[in-house]
This record gives C-alpha cells, structure tokens and sequence, in this order.
C-alpha cells in the first residue's frame, strides 16, 4: 500500500527524489502553529513563507519533476499548505510512509 503512495514521485530511474529539512525549520513550522478548539492554523509570517519556499525551489529544480519532501507528521501538514498552491511537483511524506525497498535519491536538506 505504501509503495503506491509514493510510486507517482519515482523518476526514470526507480529513484524516490527527495529533500529532507533540519530539525531548525521543523521546529520553526511547528511553533507558529496555533491550535484551537476545532482547529489549528499556521501562524507563519511573510516573510518566513517566501523563505521556505525559496529554499525548496532551489532545492527541487525543475518545476516538473517530482519531488518529495520528508517532514516530521507535525509539520507535514503546514508544510504542505505553504508549498503546494505555487509548487505541484512537491509532495510531503513522513519517513514511515516511504517503504524500507525504496530507493532514494537525496537532493539535499534544507538549511
């Protein structure tokens, strides 16, 4: 089941590409989450937005190719709602939804 979830991002190769972020963004993303009796939302401001996605941009390359970001299930969510309006080749997986015979190719981390 998992294999299928993450089958879509493989590239020629059989490759999962992947980006990974430090442990410094996760928490900057999971801070700024306010949480509420129904719902919870990000709190991020401006700037800190274009940041993530600047940095995922250069980290991704071409706008067409898949590419999967690894974040904690915390983030993920947030992560997601920040990227995906302006980014559609972006797609965000915790590590243990990426099945152990997964090959994966590292496009790096984001700073």
């Amino acid at each position: 089941m998992r294999r299928q979830v993450v089958k879509p991002y493989f590239n020629a190769n059989g490759e999962l590409p992947r980006i990974c972020w430090t442990l410094r963004w996760e928490q900057t993303v999971e801070s700024a989450v306010e949480h509420g009796e129904q719902n919870s939302h990000l709190t991020l401001g401006p700037a800190a937005i274009r940041d993530v996605l600047r940095r995922i941009n250069l980290k991704a390359g071409n706008p067409e190719t898949p590419v999967a970001v690894i974040a904690s299930s915390a983030s993920r969510y947030f992560f997601r709602q920040i990227v995906e309006p302006t980014m559609r080749n972006i797609c965000f997986l915790s590590h243990n939804e990426i099945p152990v015979e997964t090959k994966v190719l590292s496009l790096g981390v984001i700073q």
